[in-house]
């Protein structure tokens, strides 16, 4: 049960993070490190505080409801007072269990910061290593320690002096069992017999309330991680990918190219973002065929349209898979035609186990090009019907460069293309150009119209390219 449980939670989990919209990634604390440690941690903290822990309960209520039954048979008397003193046991274990909870603190928050810091040094770790940033970012992870130390410190503290005063009320307990026990020999109202057994009975059921009620700590901590698993399951996504009420995106009209330039920061990449609808924009609307892209259904707006970003995303799987991302019901041969088309395949067939080559993270196994040219033979075999190139050759050498443009050219035939860039050459063969300038568009035209005027941003643009 608790495997199954642990399972369901982390996969449920899993999509709830998924279907959020990207936005609420770029919250610091909901960061790669800080996600995955939840994803990892809680669904555990949960499945031992609850399915771990549900033996123990039942096996010690159990125990409890028979020894009462076998201890008030042999002497009532006797029963009647050591069981009056329970409720100390259990107002103990309340107490430290709400002392927990109210100093002890959340401190798995502050453990994933920690684990964000060191996910983000592993990640990058060929950038520590260039920088020799190693004891800077060992110095930063210590920073992101200290408090969580605190509060563990603290909380093992509270804990004691909790665990420390219920064991005093446990054998207070005892002591004043024995003693009645002593009265009621005196008076001869019960033998020696059946006053040990009844005591001894009464002390393995109140061993038993108290580990019980020891289990507060974890309880305590199940809750927490339950608190933290249940905010990401209830969080309504901004921009809902499966609205009843949106339309299926079927048809586009094709076949037209926009180039987007600008200074850095003018919102060139922004306006690549806002139609893949990664964000909602604060003012305005997009329109796709007259239609506010609100009303598409998002996942069939998302199938209509071809992302190639300057630094592409490859998972750590082969060639082949990443190539197969564009179109999961696509054969060999179809994926094979795309690579062709990407002019990827000359150099994927050249490999020692050619498309089933593992890439490494993030595509670190092949160079700036080859993984360019794969992104491009993935968003081929999607076979978009509008296409988003943001500088997707602005990182490449001159000569990967020819190769990923002539795979880019094909790709764009018959397609609405927008396109990002700063080089002229990529740009000046475009059906119509926009120069955006602090977030708004300045000019709009062909290269021909807008490199008339000299006094133009775009012909300033040119020139400092040039120049």
């Amino acid at each position: 049960m608790g495997e199954r449980l642990t399972m369901r939670v982390r996969l449920l989990m899993f999509t709830a993070i998924l279907s959020n919209e990207v936005g609420w990634f770029d919250s610091d604390e909901n960061s790669t490190g800080s996600l995955t440690s939840k994803l990892a941690a809680n669904a555990t903290l949960v499945r031992s505080s609850l399915a771990d822990r549900l033996s123990t309960v039942v096996q010690n209520v159990a125990l409890m409801v028979t020894a009462f039954v076998i201890a008030f048979t042999l002497s009532w008397r006797i029963s009647s007072v050591v069981i009056a003193t329970f409720p100390l046991l259990v107002g103990a274990s309340i107490t430290e269990q709400l002392f927990l909870k109210g100093f002890g603190g959340d401190y798995n928050r502050s453990y994933s910061r920690a684990t964000a810091v060191a996910c983000e040094a592993i990640t990058n770790i060929r950038t520590v290593a260039a920088f020799g940033a190693e004891d800077q970012m060992a110095l930063k992870y210590a920073s992101e320690l200290k408090e969580p130390s605190k509060q563990a410190l603290l909380r093992g503290h509270i804990s004691g002096f909790g665990y420390g005063v219920t064991q005093l009320f446990a054998f207070c307990s005892y002591a004043l069992g024995l003693w009645y026990a002593s009265v009621l020999m005196k008076d001869k109202n019960s033998n020696f017999g059946d006053l040990i057994k009844c005591f001894m009975i009464l002390i393995i059921t109140a061993l038993s309330v108290a580990e019980t009620l020891a289990l507060a700590p974890d309880i305590v901590k199940g809750s927490q991680a339950l608190g933290s698993v249940f905010e990401i399951l209830h969080r309504k996504s901004a921009i809902n990918s499966n609205s009843p009420d949106s339309t299926v995106l079927t048809k586009v009209l094709s076949g037209k190219s926009l180039a987007i330039v600008g200074q850095s920061g003018s919102g060139k990449s922004t306006v690549i973002q806002l139609l893949m609808r990664f964000y909602d924009p604060s003012s305005g609307t997009i329109f796709i065929d007259g239609v506010d892209i609100k009303n598409f259904n998002l996942k069939s707006l998302r199938l209509k349209i071809g992302l190639v970003q300057q630094e592409p995303a490859l998972f750590s799987t082969t060639i082949y898979d990443n190539i197969k991302y564009g179109n999961k019901n696509a054969s060999e041969i179809e994926i094979m035609k795309a690579a062709k088309a990407a002019n990827a395949h000359g150099f994927i067939s050249r490999m020692p186990e050619g498309y089933q080559t593992q890439v490494g993270e993030k595509g670190v196994q092949l160079s700036g090009g080859q993984k360019q040219r794969v992104a491009i033979a993935r968003a081929i075999l999607k076979n978009p019907t509008i296409l988003l190139l943001d500088e997707a050759t602005s990182a490449l050498d001159t000569a990967s460069e020819s190769q990923v443009q002539e795979a880019l050219d094909m790709l764009m035939v018959g397609r609405t293309t927008i396109l990002v860039a700063h080089r002229l050459s990529t740009i000046r063969d475009a059906d119509s150009i926009a120069v955006l300038q602090n977030g708004k568009v300045v000019e709009i035209g062909t290269h021909e119209q807008l490199i008339c005027s000299p006094e133009s941003f775009y012909t300033q643009l040119v020139n400092l390219q040039q120049g």
